[in-house]
């Protein structure tokens, strides 16, 4: 009786008619070698040779220097553009 009454549940709370909205899918992954390609383009064409990066201070300079060091390295190779790491005044 009991296997019986878990089964009809089971169908009752199991069986549900579809949303009513469709569920939509996520937009399509850029890949990172595109949105660089793309980037370095657009600051060719804007004849940009220099980016800085601007940080709030919310740890000594120093020390964002030194953790911010890998990613701008990374960016700059990617872009072709030299990179400024510039951290505001407290």
């Amino acid at each position: 009786m009991r296997w019986t009454c878990c089964v009809l549940f089971g169908l009752v709370v199991g069986c549900r008619s579809p949303p009513e909205t469709p569920v939509s899918l996520p937009e399509p992954v850029v890949r990172s070698e595109v949105l660089f390609a793309d980037a370095a383009q657009a600051l060719e064409s804007a004849e940009i040779e220099l980016i800085q990066w601007g940080l709030t201070p919310y740890l000594d300079p120093e020390i964002l220097q030194e953790y911010y060091r890998p990613i701008l390295s990374y960016v700059e190779l990617r872009l072709g553009v030299p990179i400024v790491l510039i951290v505001g005044q407290t």
